[in-house]
């Protein structure tokens, strides 16, 4: 279905137009999907990216901003996020000897193990539909969407 069918839309300003609500729409669809798929293990799709970045920097803390600063979406309440997933027990934190406001953050040996059970799901099975695009086309798609954020 075309992005004009799916948001009722007779017809875009222009085609740059079309390309930002068509970035935007489908950010937003693979996001929702990706969080619908997480959702069998409690988690969000932050969430996930959190605990993507803890196992990099295992068994190293890392500081909350520092963290945030990685993060895909980077906009969001970190302390918030961090909260549940410690009650979920899937992070340690501890108060940052440099900004006592802030945590040190590690991973648990609870978060590695979900991490393991995600990720034995082949990626194509998340229902976010990169898998569509062949080897050619993902190339090309990465490099569009590098040079979109270059100044």
């Amino acid at each position: 279905m075309s992005l004009e069918q799916e948001l009722k839309i007779p017809k875009f300003r222009n085609a740059y137009a079309r390309g930002i609500v068509n970035l935007y729409y489908t950010a937003n669809w693979a996001a929702n999907n990706e969080n619908a798929f997480m959702k069998q293990w409690g988690i969000t799709q932050k969430q996930y990216n959190i605990l993507r970045i803890l196992r990099r920097h295992n068994p190293t803390p890392i500081a909350q901003k520092e963290l945030r600063s990685q993060m895909v979406d980077n906009m969001s309440d970190i302390s918030r996020l961090l909260v549940r997933m410690k009650k979920k027990e899937l992070i340690h934190t501890r108060p940052s000897k440099k900004d006592k406001r802030y945590a040190d953050v590690t991973i648990s040996d609870n978060g590695l193990e979900l991490l393991g059970e995600i990720e034995q799901v082949p990626t194509e099975k998340w229902g976010i539909g990169i898998y569509n695009l062949n080897k050619t086309e993902i190339a090309m798609l990465n490099r569009l969407l590098d040079k979109i954020r270059k100044p």
